[in-house]
């Protein structure tokens, strides 16, 4: 099952469970900005020791985004949702080597536009509220190799195609009504996108020369804080 088949059935299953009952729905959408405390990225190849557990320098950003939430309430207490979400991550990781390793100078990593489903239960009536969120979450990266082959006569540049990463991301954090129908929330998000392989090709059309290696793997994990502000209908 695909990242974005999953997240599609999680959406069918958690709509339809809250379509049970509209006689407490909430329906809300707002704006969110996220800087990122910590990101974690590790090119895992195993094809070549050399470079196997090298960690990527990061080159984080902040991403902007937009939801729409669904909320019932259970009791005068509690509610539970689901939320979509769609966000700009641009965040760029890079591993630099020396050329005596015969291998790649430069691999780059930038992520882009990102979507999410999370499903959260909230507490309701009081001047803070504190809530948990838990679901699915798919970001598009591109990668973009460059550097020379001591074994080659002139440099080259190699490109692997976007890809995504898909993982499950967990949020705890508080809500507070601002005004009426306006609220803020501030959380704190953890990400984990799992692995993915990439492969890579010369632009001329054939492999990479005078290596044996082909490939690499990207091995991302993700903590930011969240600040939101929404409107309830």
């Amino acid at each position: 099952l695909s990242g974005r088949g999953a997240g599609c059935l999680i959406a069918s299953l958690t709509f339809a469970f809250l379509g049970f009952s509209t006689a407490h729905a909430e329906f809300r959408l707002g704006i969110e900005i996220s800087p990122q405390l910590s990101a974690t990225a590790v090119n895992s190849n195993v094809s070549n020791a050399a470079i196997h557990g090298n960690r990527f320098h990061r080159d984080i950003d902040t991403a902007i985004g937009v939801f729409g939430q669904y909320m019932h309430a259970l009791s005068p207490r509690t509610a539970i949702g689901v939320q979509l979400g769609y966000s700009q991550d641009n965040s760029d990781f890079r591993d630099f080597r020396s050329a005596r390793e015969d291998l790649f100078n430069d691999i780059t990593v930038s992520s882009d536009g990102a979507y999410e489903i999370l499903g959260f239960v909230s507490r309701r009536g009081k001047a803070v509220n504190p809530f948990v969120m838990a679901g699915y979450r798919t970001v598009s990266v591109d990668t973009d190799v460059r550097g020379h082959s001591l074994s080659a006569a002139a440099p080259y540049l190699a490109n692997a195609d976007q890809d995504e990463l898909s993982g499950w991301k967990v949020a705890a954090g508080v809500e507070m009504p601002l005004a009426q129908n306006w609220f803020g929330q501030m959380a704190v998000h953890y990400t984990d996108y799992g692995s993915e392989e990439f492969n890579l090709t010369n632009l001329s059309g054939g492999t990479r020369p005078g290596s044996t290696h082909r490939d690499f793997e990207f091995d991302l994990q993700q903590t930011g804080i969240r600040f939101a502000l929404g409107y309830s209908f």
